[in-house]
């Protein structure tokens, strides 16, 4: 996710808490499914056109 969004590892974090980006917590670890990148990315794009 960090890659792909060019952001550091602190930033991703607050994503995931805030819930802007959906995740699974498995144990300490988060799991980020794709399509949720892909709806966190498509969510911006909106923003931005309005």
């Amino acid at each position: 996710m960090m890659e792909i969004l060019a952001i550091g590892r602190n930033k991703a974090y607050e994503l995931l808490q805030s819930g802007q980006i959906k995740s699974i917590k498995l144990g300490k670890s988060y799991r980020i499914p794709k399509i949720c990148i892909e709806e966190y990315i498509l969510a911006k794009i909106q923003m931005n056109s309005d």
